[in-house]
């Protein structure tokens, strides 16, 4: 009996303990590569949507002519904590303080809204939010001159 042949239980457990812990990390590695896709993907979309924003709140004000005082009028009650849109179709959309616009849904729903907030007579800063998931937010602004008018 002193030369068996075999796997003893102590090699066993040992190399189910191994195989445990290799097939745990693959597991939590392709979590966490799931996960960081997905919010790439979001913070793509939401960076997107907020760039689309500002260039529709730009050809909003540049439709209105030199109509400087019409624009600024027109996105007065942008503020505080009112959420506005610019629609596709070009048409401002006050959404009040409910809930902002949204693309997608479920895991995947961007919401977004701007906010215009007057820097002088001639400037206004249109401030654009895009969040998604929990509290992540892309905030991109630009500042929007009456140009025509000088």
């Amino acid at each position: 009996m002193k030369y068996q042949k075999g796997i003893g239980l102590i090699e066993v457990i040992f190399t189910l303990g191994i195989s445990v812990i290799i097939v745990t990390s693959l597991v939590s590695l392709t979590l966490y590569t799931l996960r960081s896709s997905l919010n790439s993907k979001l913070m793509l979309r939401a960076n997107n949507l907020a760039t689309g924003q500002l260039e529709l709140v730009r050809a909003y004000r540049d439709s209105m002519g030199e109509n400087w005082a019409g624009f600024v009028d027109s996105v007065d009650d942008c503020t505080g904590s009112t959420y506005c849109t610019i629609t596709t179709g070009g048409s401002l959309a006050v959404l009040g303080s409910a809930s902002p616009a949204t693309d997608g849904t479920g895991p995947e729903a961007v919401a977004y809204y701007f906010q215009a907030t007057p820097i002088d007579s001639d400037v206004m800063r249109i401030s654009v939010v895009a969040t998604w998931g929990d509290g992540l937010a892309v905030r991109n602004y630009t500042d929007l001159s009456s140009w025509r008018a000088q």
